[in-house]
């Protein structure tokens, strides 16, 4: 009778060495240095952040406005919708994996497929809708 070759023991051994092998394809990442414009030592927390900000192309301005405080809140809710897709799009495909060949349970989560699909539609043109209407405002 043949042993199988896959044992607790090898398995570890086995985990290990891919562990130990991949750590050669990891790329080090370093910090950035300071500016050469910008001396640590002269600036306080804030303006250093706010330097850095600046640089990487952070628009402060333009955040402390009513324009800009209702585009954070529409990019939010556009994430929580978008997440929203995500759970339904699991959730109805795991039902129709889970149906056993069940027509009633597969007709329910193909129901609950189309719904989502067509709210993300609706999402996507109300966002489409908002930015047509916020560039001819501003």
């Amino acid at each position: 009778m043949k042993k199988n070759f896959i044992t607790k023991k090898n398995l570890v051994s086995i985990v290990f060495v891919c562990c130990f092998a991949f750590s050669f394809f990891v790329n080090s990442v370093f910090a950035q240095p300071t500016p050469p414009e910008t001396n640590p030592q002269d600036l306080n927390s804030k303006t250093l952040l706010q330097e850095v900000g600046k640089t990487s192309g952070y628009n402060i301005s333009e955040q402390n406005t009513l324009a800009g405080l209702i585009g954070s809140i529409v990019q939010v809710l556009l994430s929580l919708l978008g997440v929203i897709f995500i759970v339904l799009m699991v959730y109805a495909g795991y039902n129709w994996m889970t149906a056993s060949g069940d027509q009633a349970k597969v007709d329910k989560a193909k129901d609950t497929i189309q719904r989502a699909v067509i709210g993300l539609i609706l999402i996507v043109g109300a966002y489409a809708i908002y930015i047509f209407v916020a560039e001819r405002l501003y």
